[in-house]
């Protein structure tokens, strides 16, 4: 028999060995960031970006619509619906 702390503790381990901390990026990887994520803005073309969220990261494949600095955040349109993304939450970013 267990107690209900030692229950709680348990599932908090379970779901904390999933978890995955954010990655550190680079100046060079930032620019390279920067660049896919300009590409997209210019032409509309489709991206994947790669998002540090709740300890994991999450792919999104989507077309950039907006980039404001000033909130630090990035507007886009990902399967036909439009999302927001923190720039601080972006770890990867490719042209597909």
């Amino acid at each position: 028999m267990m107690l209900p702390e030692h229950i709680e503790k348990l599932i908090e381990h379970q779901k904390s060995k999933n978890d995955i901390p954010k990655p550190i990026i680079d100046e060079q990887e930032w620019n390279r960031i920067n660049e896919v994520i300009t590409t997209s803005l210019e032409h509309y073309t489709p991206i994947n970006l790669s998002v540090y969220k709740d300890n994991k990261i999450h792919l999104y494949t989507c077309c950039v619509n907006k980039i404001d600095l000033f909130n630090k955040k990035l507007d886009a349109t990902a399967n036909n619906r439009k999302i927001s993304i923190s720039i601080n939450d972006i770890v990867g970013a490719e042209i597909i």
